[in-house]
């Protein structure tokens, strides 16, 4: 909501009575269904939405939107905005810095920290940074900080100097060809912004982070996509939005009061019918949280926003002249979409009450009823398998699991209610973001590694690409069945000064290769050619040899996590691999064999 509009007494006043109307018809309806055992309703709610989302399911799977190449590279900022950031602030500004983005051969973009009143190290790791690295940092010190992050927002907006303006979170790390990908879209006038792909950085850590990064690769890729390729309206969200300086200007820049400033700024744009595009190309990666209560906290924040914009911008975007039927419809879907999970969870629970104890009762055909109760299932499966894992027993184990992810949002829809209709002065209830340098620590063999790392992340700056005397260091096998990966993993790290002895693709040839040459550390994929995969022949390496093991690979699924720990790694480095990651475990690691 504005917080600068002339009845914004009045706008309070309508979310609550919004949230109690909410609250009231859904208490109704489960009464209802509890009574006379009849949940035609609900049914009919899932078969609508559930048709909707597979009809974005199978959108998706097209590649109409794909732009084409152009010279159009606008000046970009940056602006992170930070508060209490010490454990992730330096990456993600080492990681922007990183960006490979320019116009003439000079760098075309800036980056600007928002330091919104952080109490923590942050001010320190940031006066740091600046004496080495390019950036600028605006500091809001109370009464002006702690207004939100949409305050931040347009603070960090007086200072930029961009034709277009990025948003960060300050966990994110990218790959250096962020902007180039994403400015593609940008060529057409028409579009107002961009939105990159969104996945975790430390999906590993454990089971609810591995969930998260399936929630994003599943409903974020599929259904952002999909939206995109029907010329819905697709949404900006908070980490990786690109957004024209012109269109913050005529919509206002960031609602101060929003507790979702990118939800809001998304139907900012709409109704100024502005076209919001979706880039899977681009991905930004981001700290998942790692406990319940953490979880919970965050989304109940989402669920809150959604509803609040829901009932205040609902007849606005019905009734707003020039606006396509597709967008209207498609917005209010999404608007809905995170709590009509609730709904789905709900369904699925009075469902298997009525049908095992008191039998099945419905005015809709009991097919369409398993239709309507199985009709969301594609939606994950092909979000898995594209963007996770392509074997069946793992896509089946995740779906499922991801089925019992999603009852966290029951006691999730009632507190957002709860919020709506009592809390009037919304503060900024950020995700607290602790730093993804964890590492599955080996029952076999102790990892050398004092801060282990899980994911790299992409600092080109740190880099060393001249080593003491340009003498060699120690010897390295890399066991890889992706010969171009592999080639260009050697290249990099000849470029650090190790010495790679050799590539293979399979077990069998890695440990007779090992037992020729005695390298002094091995980076070895999970899956390899023939029968022994590369957890195995570590098992095997270390036994007979003694010699340590980096795992490089792309598969995080809760088993081979567990098989992992069983095995004597020295540390583990999750796909894609950036440089600095490398480098780090690679010097700890060799240092340690070579003592």
């Amino acid at each position: 909501m504005d917080d600068n509009h002339p009845n914004s007494t009045w706008l309070n006043w309508k979310v609550r009575i919004g949230g109690l109307v909410i609250l009231s018809l859904v208490a109704l309806l489960i009464i209802y269904t509890l009574i006379t055992s009849d949940i035609t309703w609900l049914q009919i709610i899932l078969f609508i939405f559930g048709s909707y989302y597979l009809i974005i399911t199978i959108s998706s799977l097209f590649h109409r939107d794909k732009p084409q190449k152009s010279d159009y590279r606008p000046f970009v900022s940056i602006i992170i905005p930070a508060h209490n950031e010490e454990h992730t602030i330096s990456e993600t500004i080492r990681s922007m810095l990183a960006i490979d983005y320019l116009k003439e051969g000079k760098k075309n973009f800036e980056v600007v920290v928002v330091d919104d009143g952080s109490t923590d190290q942050t001010p320190r790791i940031l006066k740091n940074l600046k004496k080495t690295l390019n950036f600028k940092v605006i500091r809001r010190d109370p009464p002006l900080s702690g207004k939100g992050k949409g305050a931040a927002l347009n603070d960090g907006l007086k200072l930029c100097r961009g034709d277009c303006i990025l948003v960060f979170d300050a966990d994110a790390i990218v790959k250096p060809d962020f902007l180039s990908l994403m400015t593609l879209y940008l060529a057409d006038p028409k579009v107002a912004g961009v939105q990159a792909k969104v996945r975790m950085k430390n999906s590993s850590v454990n089971s609810l982070t591995s969930l998260q990064d399936d929630e994003f690769a599943t409903f974020n890729r599929i259904i952002q996509k999909g939206r995109t390729v029907i010329d819905g309206a697709t949404a900006l969200g908070g980490n990786g939005q690109l957004v024209r300086r012109e269109v913050l200007k005529s919509t206002g820049g960031w609602c101060e009061k929003s507790i979702t400033e990118d939800l809001d700024l998304s139907v900012s744009v709409l109704l100024d019918l502005g076209i919001i595009k979706y880039c899977d190309q681009a991905v930004v990666y981001q700290e998942a949280v790692t406990s319940w209560k953490a979880l919970l906290k965050q989304r109940i924040r989402w669920a809150e926003g959604h509803l609040e914009t829901l009932i205040t911008y609902s007849w606005e975007v019905l009734k707003t002249p020039g606006l396509s039927l597709t967008r209207r419809i498609d917005f209010l879907f999404y608007l809905v979409g995170i709590n009509i999970v609730f709904l789905i969870v709900l369904s699925y629970i009075l469902g298997f009450i009525q049908l095992f104890l008191m039998g099945f009762d419905s005015l809709i055909p009991a097919m369409l009823w398993i239709f309507s109760s199985l009709v969301f299932f594609p939606t994950i499966i092909t979000g898995l398998y594209l963007e996770v894992d392509k074997r069946p027993h793992i896509i089946l184990y995740r779906t499922l699991r991801f089925w019992l992810f999603c009852l966290h949002w029951i006691p999730v829809f009632f507190a957002a209610i709860f919020r709506v209709v009592t809390i009037r002065n919304k503060t900024w209830v950020k995700t607290t973001h602790r730093g993804a340098n964890i590492i599955i620590e080996s029952k076999k063999l102790k990892s050398p590694l004092k801060n282990p790392i899980l994911i790299s992340s992409p600092d080109k700056n740190s880099l060393n690409l001249k080593t003491k005397g340009n003498q060699l260091k120690n010897n390295l096998l890399i066991v890889e069945d992706e010969i171009i990966f592999a080639k260009d993993l050697k290249i990099t790290i000849e470029k650090m000064g190790y010495n790679v002895i050799g590539i293979e693709s399979s077990g069998e040839q890695a440990i007779k290769k090992v037992a020729e040459t005695k390298p002094d550390l091995i980076l070895m994929d999970i899956i390899l050619k023939g029968d022994m995969d590369g957890i195995e022949a570590t098992h095997q390496i270390w036994e007979r040899f003694k010699i340590p093991v980096v795992y490089i690979t792309a598969h995080s699924d809760e088993g081979t996590m567990g098989r992992l720990k069983e095995s004597p790694n020295a540390g583990f480095l999750i796909k894609p691999v950036f440089s600095n990651a490398l480098q780090q475990i690679l010097e700890t690691t060799t240092n340690v064999a070579g003592k």
